[in-house]
């Protein structure tokens, strides 16, 4: 089973939960951003509150508002990149994981991402598993 222990109660892993946590917040956007492709644009897009700036590694980890760490997503996704931030967190504090990456993936020259994969680990070789979020973007 891995990482991930069985609610003795429903029988979902701890994976299973999240997913559905995940599932019920939706998708916000399923717009094409591929016309943001200048700085000028995105500046635009952001100052219209079209999209939103969000940190890829999450504060309670020592994200920070930099450059580095932000991304302009829909407006609306922040509340999708917090719940599954609340997973991470929460499976961090239980000892489930502790190391995180964010790939993020930008079609052609558009500034805003496609999606963003997640990959959560535990680096104690006497725990194996993980969780792994694929976000859609748009």
């Amino acid at each position: 089973m891995g990482l991930f222990k069985r609610n003795k109660k429903s029988g979902a892993t701890a994976e299973d939960l999240a997913a559905a946590e995940v599932a019920a917040v939706g998708t916000p956007s399923s717009k094409d951003f591929s016309h943001i492709n200048s700085q000028e644009r995105l500046d635009e897009a952001l100052a219209s509150g079209e999209l939103v700036h969000i940190q890829l590694l999450p504060q309670a980890f020592g994200g920070m508002a930099n450059a580095q760490n932000l991304v302009p997503v829909p407006a609306g996704f922040d509340q999708v990149k917090s719940t599954i931030d609340g997973t991470i967190v929460r499976f961090a504090q239980e000892g489930l994981i502790n190391k995180f990456a964010c790939d993020v993936k930008y079609d052609d020259d558009c500034r805003v991402p496609r999606r963003l994969e997640i990959r959560c680990t535990n680096s104690d070789p006497d725990k194996s598993g993980s969780f792994n979020p694929t976000i859609e973007v748009w």
